[in-house]
């Protein structure tokens, strides 16, 4: 008896976790909210995965009317029609939002608009390959066209040999890795010849051989041209620590 019960809860959990499509057409906007969570009419908190939209811990005056215009802007867009939500594995991030595709009724998928725009930057991480090379091409189209946030110049580019140790950021950054060094806790990918002022790459040890297992490998970076994006930090030079490396782009 005790093991039917076990089997009844075991199924009621999976039934919950797993997710249920949705029909477009379910979903209105109740609101954008600061934090760029958006909350439909039954309730749903959701997070758009793929893009970001805040890029400062610590924003000044120029990002808070950026990010007042594009909250403007997203809940004009989602209030035009009903739209579909797609759930992403894992469902829910730590703040208990829903991990979610966005697509409008007709099937336009609405993250890959927002970056065209330049209302948003790819953060690829942990997206399928097909998603996060059409995210990548349509922001390599606004960059080029310089729209929205690129002509504001929030999110870089930025090269490397410039870059400024600053307050947790996000940003990309351009530049030639020049040598790579493991320590005990830390493999590191420096960008400069002096580590305590220039640009660094760090990445955890486990990562690293988690990587190398996946034939990515940290060495082989070295002398190639990258782009990199994630938070910037202060940590004696500037910094970024990366955990996936789909935020590594291999540049020409």
């Amino acid at each position: 008896m005790g093991h039917g019960r076990a089997g009844i809860a075991a199924l009621a959990l999976l039934v919950l976790l797993t997710p249920v499509p949705l029909a477009a057409g379910s979903y209105r906007l109740r609101a954008v909210e600061e934090d760029f969570t958006i909350t439909t009419r039954s309730g749903e908190r959701l997070r758009p995965v793929g893009v970001r939209f805040r890029l400062a811990l610590d924003p000044d005056p120029s990002e808070l009317r950026w990010r007042a215009r594009v909250r403007r802007q997203l809940a004009y867009m989602l209030r035009a029609a009903p739209f579909e939500i797609r759930p992403e594995r894992p469902l829910r991030d730590r703040h208990g939002r829903l991990r979610v595709q966005l697509h409008a009724a007709d099937g336009t998928w609405l993250q890959e608009i927002w970056v065209r725009e330049g209302l948003a930057v790819v953060d690829p991480a942990g997206l399928a390959v097909p998603l996060r090379e059409r995210l990548l091409a349509a922001e390599q189209a606004a960059r080029t066209a310089g729209v929205g946030i690129w002509r504001e110049g929030l999110a870089g580019p930025v090269p490397a040999a410039s870059l400024q140790a600053t307050h947790f950021r996000f940003v990309l950054v351009e530049g030639v890795a020049r040598e790579t060094g493991c320590g005990r806790v830390f493999c590191y990918l420096n960008f400069g010849v002096d580590r305590r002022r220039d640009f660094t790459l760090r990445v955890r040890r486990p990562v690293v051989r988690a990587w190398k297992r996946r034939g990515f490998a940290l060495e082989a970076l070295v002398g190639r041209r990258l782009r990199l994006r994630g938070w910037i930090f202060a940590a004696g030079g500037p910094m970024m620590e990366l955990d996936d490396p789909a935020s590594i782009e291999l540049l020409p």
